[in-house]
């Protein structure tokens, strides 16, 4: 069948083909390679080597479709070819070391590139190529040869799809001619193939943020394939650069009927038919999959839902349609800001409620002032802000000019008496610290002396200067707030105003009373209510903090995140009431976050309450697939998730199946086999990637360990690990022998560059010894006995709910098994003594800086060392006291 085929490929070749063809075929070759149909895609690239034989990118392309499809001749051949055209591409001599690994030449491929690096795909590619060229290296180089050869390469042929698309993903976006080619197809074919037009236009937005027609149709596509909140928050980006687009704003109506949006949809229609958008009504709404309550709930959210971005764009266009520059020029500015994002679990990165760039909106800002100012160099307003610009640039002499031009023209302007008390105050603080740079003393020193410059008597005269210039320009900065607090007595605005003039004075208390006053005025005073929070946070008022955080972001955008901020922190405390009257709120503000539910779960678990724990987290799973279809983690249910998305899912599933009492037994394996999949559709690597935003609140066993982040990898073992517990329960020991040997295998399904963590060796090391315990239950002694010694000792930080299991298992089978096999010490002394070990290096270490302070021959600076290290020392070695005592306490 081989021979068939390379014969029409040379039947195909010896066809003229022209230069315009090669990227046509190239095209058509990387699209056969993404789906692994390696035979096509070497004949398509074959046709377009032969138009542009000069090109690097047809022959490193072909040549690694050559390899996937172990034609390893041919592939070296083009791979060779394309290095000498392009000698710095580093993943052409890659894939060219791959090839020969793949030969078993293991003594040349090491040279042209190295086995192991930090990115993953590079290692997963050197990785499979070792192993597929090991039996034929130890065939020709050690004349072993290995009976199982043609299996064991089959085994890693099953890989080499997935490979091809990385390879696929990494080339296209690089490529400008192909971008070119695939923004045409992905456009041309938006409405009639939305799948593969989203694929190639996921592609070239990839490359170019900044090309909105591909946004738009990458909207669409997302429209088609059940995304509408996807395509909501692109099509809300080409708004915000275009406010006139008809045909956005139609769109975006559609998504707003997916999203059960109907006030939202008919604000939208009606504008697409104000700029000229052609249809005649919106058309129906999908009908729902589902009835289930978490659906609805998340439809009722969705009708109602705030959303940042969208508002930004919104007030923006009306601000366009108005033609007032300088307010328009004022709400850039200001919005430039002005950043609320939500971060709720502790590590995880913060999250901006709207895609924003500050550098890019306070530009924008400055050339609407600027013009706003070519219409009328007296619009005070325009001056005011454009001043802030300034000060914002750094540029503290023409903002003062502008300032002072804008007092002379309206000195009880209130955008004014803000920003003179702004702008001076800061320019006052460079003049400051420009007088202390200039009466610093400088030293420096080599090896035997030590220099000092001290100021000249010209340096200290401008410092001088510069201290009486500070004091002026705060003087009536000062005037300048106090006036502006006359002219608003009584108003939120002046509450404001007294609140920053306290904050000048070191008052923050008063200042915080003042934004108080000025908030309860005025509910919808963001600024205040910032200012307010920010107080909070210097005064330690963490409470009040995250409420403030809360109002102030759902102003402009629905969200429970500060309030589920501060629950997380009430459950730490175990602060439970409180954390459950926060969590009701959140809920009534967002009740389509699943995390509402989630922590009320983890509530309920430690109130003592399983099955009411239980359901919470059930239901906290069923809302997060309910929001995920709308907002469209994956496109294709068959893909690879995220990370995040798959461990927060499994993450739910497995504490709802923990939390179920022993009758639902049934029920909990269907939640573990749910966690199970997901863990399935997870990238190998991506397995091991920390998620923090899947992390649930809990009670800490010490107050003082920062808890480390969830990995699929981590979750997926306690899955089997439990999952495994189920099967022995019911009798099913062979079954539970298998996944308990699964999970003991970690390190060789560990790839090379990734970090495992501590945290994963806690349930391995359970089901080393459960294994032991199932295997005597299938009479197994002997098998029972050789696990049993082998098991090892668990990490030192493994939690006190899992050294209890580990010990009552232990027991359990060193009774069944006898005295032959107890171990000379419990787990509890191995740790005692591990621990005594680490303090015993600990003390050394402080003994030898200590002799360094007591050596006359050592420097100063030397000894500022030895004390800083011998103080860290002192507070490490008191920390493995107190582990020492609680493990002598048998806790």
């Amino acid at each position: 069948m081989r021979i068939v085929c390379w014969i029409v490929v040379a039947m195909a070749l010896a066809l003229p083909v022209h230069a315009g063809q090669g990227m046509d075929a190239y095209v058509a070759g990387l699209d056969a390679l993404e789906r692994a149909g390696f035979q096509k895609s070497v004949e398509h690239l074959l046709r377009a080597v032969q138009a542009e034989p000069d090109n690097a990118d047809f022959h490193f392309a072909l040549g690694v479709a050559c390899v996937l499809h172990e034609k390893l001749g041919l592939g070296l051949k083009h791979l060779e070819r394309a290095q000498r055209l392009r000698p710095s591409d580093k993943h052409i001599k890659l894939w060219r070391a791959t090839g020969v690994a793949m030969e078993g030449r293991f003594r040349e491929d090491g040279m042209i590139y190295p086995p192991v690096t930090r990115d993953a795909y590079e290692t997963e590619v050197r990785a499979m190529s070792r192993r597929y060229g090991w039996p034929t290296y130890a065939r020709i180089e050690l004349n072993q040869p290995d009976p199982q050869e043609k299996q064991k390469q089959a085994a890693e042929r099953k890989s080499f799809g997935a490979l091809a698309k990385k390879f696929v993903a990494r080339v296209k976006p690089k490529n400008a001619r192909l971008g070119k080619t695939l923004r045409a197809r992905g456009i041309a074919n938006s409405k009639r193939t939305p799948k593969s037009a989203y694929r190639d236009l996921s592609v070239v937005l990839k490359a170019n943020p900044d090309d909105h027609e591909v946004r738009y149709h990458l909207a669409l596509c997302e429209l088609q394939l059940g995304a509408p909140e996807a395509a909501r928050r692109n099509l809300t980006i080409c708004l915000t650069a275009n406010h006139r687009w008809a045909d956005a704003y139609a769109a975006r109506a559609g998504a707003h009927l997916h999203l059960y949006n109907d006030a939202g949809a008919q604000t939208d229609f009606a504008i697409a038919k104000k700029y000229g958008h052609k249809a005649k009504g919106l058309g129906p709404r999908p009908a729902s999959t589902t009835a289930d309550d978490a659906t609805q709930i998340v439809q009722r959210v969705e009708a109602r839902r705030r959303r940042a971005d969208e508002r930004y764009q919104d007030r923006l266009r009306r601000l366009h349609e108005a033609g007032n520059l300088a307010d328009l020029g004022a709400f850039l500015y200001e919005e430039s800001q002005v950043t609320l994002t939500e971060r709720v679990e502790p590590r995880s990165q913060a999250r901006p409620f709207r895609a924003k760039h500050e550098g890019r909106e306070l530009k924008a800002a400055e050339r609407a002032l600027d013009a706003a100012l070519a219409q009328n160099k007296n619009d005070v307003k325009a001056l005011a802000y454009r001043a802030a610009c300034h000060v914002r640039r750094g540029d503290v002499r023409n903002a003062r000019a502008k300032i002072e031009r804008a007092i002379d023209l309206d000195p009880a302007h209130p955008d004014v008496l803000t920003i003179v008390a702004h702008v001076l105050e800061y320019a006052a603080r460079v003049n400051n610290a420009a007088a202390q740079g200039l009466r610093a003393v400088d030293t420096w020193e080599d090896s035997r002396y030590i220099y000092y410059r001290y100021p000249s008597k010209a340096e200290l005269a401008q410092a001088a200067a510069l201290e009486r210039e500070a004091r002026r320009l705060a003087k009536r900065a000062r005037a300048g707030l106090q006036a502006a607090i006359a002219r608003s007595q009584g108003t939120p605005r002046g509450s404001y105003y007294r609140g920053l003039l306290a904050e000048w004075d070191g008052n923050y208390k008063a200042a915080l009373e003042a934004q108080r006053a000025a908030t309860k005025a005025d509910p919808r005073f963001r600024r205040a209510w910032i200012k307010r929070m920010e107080l909070c946070r210097r005064l330690r008022q963490e409470d009040e903090r995250y409420e403030a955080e809360f109002a102030a972001a759902n102003l402009d955008h629905t969200t429970a995140a500060p309030l589920l901020k501060l629950a997380w922190l009430h459950i730490r405390r175990t602060a439970f009431v409180k954390a459950r009257a926060v969590l009701e709120r959140a809920r009534s503000a967002d009740e389509a976050d699943p995390r509402c539910a989630a922590y009320l779960g983890v509530v309920e678990e430690l109130a003592g309450n399983s099955v009411a724990a239980a359901h919470a987290f059930q239901f906290a799973l069923r809302l997060h697939d309910a929001g995920a279809r709308l907002r469209g983690p994956t496109i294709d249910p068959e893909s690879k998730l995220e990370p995040a998305v798959a461990a927060r899912r499994m993450t739910y599933a497995l504490r709802g199946a923990l939390a179920l009492p022993a009758k639902d037994a049934e029920r909990a394996r269907a939640l573990l086999e749910t966690a199970a999949q997901t863990y399935g559709r997870v990238e190998r690597y991506g397995r091991y990637e920390p998620t923090p935003r899947a992390m649930l609140p809990t009670v800490p066993e010490d107050a003082g360990r920062r808890r480390e982040p969830s990995t699929v990898e981590m979750l997926g073992t306690w899955v089997v690990l439990r999952f495994a517990n189920a099967l022995a329960r019911q009798g099913k020991h062979d079954l539970a022998v298998q996944n308990y040997r699964w999970i003991s295998k970690f390190e060789e399904r560990k790839p090379p560059n990734r970090p495992l963590g501590e945290r994963i060796r806690e349930p391995v090391a359970l089901a080393r010894i459960y294994v032991a315990q199932s295997l005597l239950a299938l009479g197994k002694r002997q098998e029972a006995k050789e696990a049993y010694r082998s098991f090892g000792v668990p990490p030192n930080r493994i939690s006190n709910k899992a050294v209890v299991e580990f010990e009552r298992v232990r027991r359990q089978v060193e009774e069944a098994l006898g005295a032959d096999v107890r171990r000379p010490q419990t787990l509890r002394e191995a740790r005692r003594q591990a621990l005594l070990k680490q303090r015993g290096e600990l003390v050394a270490r402080k003994a030898k800086q200590e002799r360094i302070l007591r050596d006359k021959d050592a420097s100063a600076q030397e000894k500022t060392a030895a004390q800083i290290e011998i103080a860290d020392l002192g507070a490490k070695i008191e920390r493995l006291d107190q582990e020492i005592a609680r493990v002598n306490r048998g806790r």
